[in-house]
């Protein structure tokens, strides 16, 4: 039976496993974190690349006209492409060139830092004998150059995979782009998501849906005979914060591999925007708590403009989100300006206020913690913990790792292993104890505040304790 230690907590609520655990249980669940933690990482580093890249190439030769792949008598660059074998779990198609620049560049009176060219670009999808023209376009795409190789063109995109087989023909006249006179040859990337990498996640996903389903479970059985007005702040948060996680895992992904379009893509960042939402408010109640221990916590002074603080940033992501898979229905090739510049500018001047009000809060709780010798050890590993989660999470949020803008198994297993095995610590600090009810009821009696004709004696109560606790 686990040593209760006299603490100096409102004995009113009802107690949590933070205020118990002793050292060897600490170091059992930290240990636990950390190796589960790795356990996702090795998953990551041995799992399928997030992309499937088929390369060509185009070759410029000195006169432009006689270049391998180039029909004979044409007056154009001509290139053809095609990929078959697509399911709708490769979700999307993307189509690079790359211009890599010859020895005339070298002179310094002729290097270059940018190039300019002029691109017919045709993508074709065929199913058995059903042929489609999906896009045609003629534009002039722009790139910077480094040394002997420019930046990646996007010429074209196809977000989700409607046909098993697409084909793509490219065209560019000489005539109209002088800056072929720089280009040695032309690298074509066809890249579409690896169909192994989407079946990992499912998988995955599906895994995380299920424990969160059992933990929320286990969780809400070990407060049934707890009144929820005597929950803890943090166990209440708990509840919420499970509820969030559940749909971060996302139970309808697997939706998004059997349809095309953005629309369960949306519907993933925001599940993802939200629950980073709560999860900040969260931090922001608790540690700005630790720091104001002792004092009346006022809505509308200390819940209030922490709500709003969050909800502008979440509002922000959301038109970010929608305005970007707006531009990739309309145009996927245009990059995202406008709207979606601003408040993606306005989400990452938020987050970084976020990070710096986060240090201030987890400093100033981390000084407090002096002054609470019951949980000093304890609230300091659940702030390092926290130090942690927080820096990986904003990072992913600020480069776009963690939802569909995921690149690889292992940015996958980083942000959402972490985000699991926190959020399931927290279940675990944040239980009640196995005799809150008793814990309660004896409060009330001691204190007479329902019965006063039963409060307990001192004797009583030393009694009660030895054998209850």
């Amino acid at each position: 039976m686990i040593h209760i230690e006299p603490i100096e907590i409102d004995e009113r609520s009802s107690k949590m496993m933070l205020h118990y655990l002793k050292r060897k249980h600490y170091i059992i669940l930290g240990s636990g974190f950390i190796f589960l933690y790795i356990i996702f990482l090795i998953l990551g580093l041995a799992g399928p690349t997030f992309y499937i890249k088929e390369t060509t190439q185009l070759s410029i030769c000195p006169d432009g006209l006689t270049c391998i792949n180039n029909p004979p008598n044409s007056t154009t660059l001509h290139w053809t492409g095609s990929t078959g074998g697509l399911t709708k779990s490769n979700r999307l198609l993307n189509v690079y060139a790359i211009p890599h620049l010859n020895d005339l560049q070298s002179n310094p009176n002729t290097s270059i830092h940018s190039i300019t060219l002029q691109i017919h670009v045709n993508l074709v999808g065929s199913e058995y004998e059903e042929v489609k023209n999906i896009s045609s376009i003629d534009r002039i795409f722009y790139g910077s150059c480094k040394g002997d190789r420019c930046e990646a063109l996007l010429l074209a995109s196809e977000l989700g995979i409607d046909f098993p087989t697409y084909s793509i023909t490219v065209d560019i006249d000489p005539s109209s782009n002088s800056n072929l006179t720089y280009v040695d040859h032309i690298t074509f990337d066809l890249m579409y998501v690896n169909g192994a990498f989407a079946l990992l996640e499912m998988i995955s996903r599906l895994l995380f849906v299920i424990i969160t389903a059992g933990v929320i479970a286990g969780f809400i059985y070990s407060l049934r005979k707890l009144n929820y007005r005597i929950w803890t702040l943090e166990q209440q948060f708990v509840v919420i914060l499970l509820g969030a996680l559940f749909f971060f895992n996302n139970p309808i992904f697997l939706l998004s591999l059997i349809t095309s379009g953005a629309g369960f893509r949306t519907i993933d960042d925001f599940f993802t925007d939200l629950f980073v939402t709560i999860l900040f408010y969260f931090w922001f109640v608790i540690f700005d708590g630790i720091r104001k221990n002792g004092t009346e916590l006022k809505f509308t002074k200390f819940y209030l403009p922490k709500i709003i603080l969050t909800s502008l940033f979440f509002i922000s992501s959301l038109i970010t989100m929608s305005s970007l898979e707006h531009g990739l229905k309309t145009d996927p090739l245009a990059d995202p300006t406008g709207l979606a510049d601003v408040f993606a500018l306005v989400s990452v001047i938020m987050l970084v206020i976020f990070l710096f009000y986060l240090v201030y809060l987890i400093a100033k709780g981390w000084v407090m913690t002096k002054t609470l010798p019951f949980i000093n050890i304890r609230l300091r590993l659940l702030l390092l913990l926290s130090v942690i989660v927080v820096t990986v999470l904003a990072f992913g949020v600020m480069f776009s790792l963690i939802g569909s803008g995921g690149r690889s198994s292992l940015t996958f297993f980083s942000f959402y292993g972490l985000a699991n095995l926190y959020i399931f610590a927290l279940t675990i600090l944040y239980l009640p104890h196995p005799n809150s009810d008793i814990l309660y009821q004896s409060t009330m009696l001691r204190d007479g505040a329902e019965m006063p004709h039963l409060k307990l004696t001192e004797r009583e109560e030393e009694e009660f304790n030895e054998v209850y606790l």
